[in-house]
């Protein structure tokens, strides 16, 4: 059996018209038929993490810096009042 490579699973967020999430670094997220499977197939449950990153941190110039960001986004998260 041969998987598919997860890259071939993403695909960036493309409108037709332009909005202003056009320079987001979106990706798109596929509609799903079944809610329990198909919302944690990866080609869902990625762009949907993905997008609800902040866009300091999408925007990262290196993997280095995306870490870095990622870590000081989730520890603002996770200190937040509630």
């Amino acid at each position: 059996m041969v998987l598919p490579r997860p890259t071939s699973l993403l695909y960036v967020h493309s409108p037709c018209r332009s909005f202003r999430s056009a320079d987001q670094l979106l990706l798109d997220v596929p509609k799903t038929r079944r809610k329990l499977r198909g919302d944690r197939a990866f080609a869902v449950a990625g762009p949907n993490l993905w997008n609800a990153l902040a866009l300091q941190v999408r925007q990262a110039s290196s993997l280095s810096s995306f870490k870095s960001k990622l870590k000081t986004h989730f520890f603002s998260l996770a200190l937040e009042p509630i």
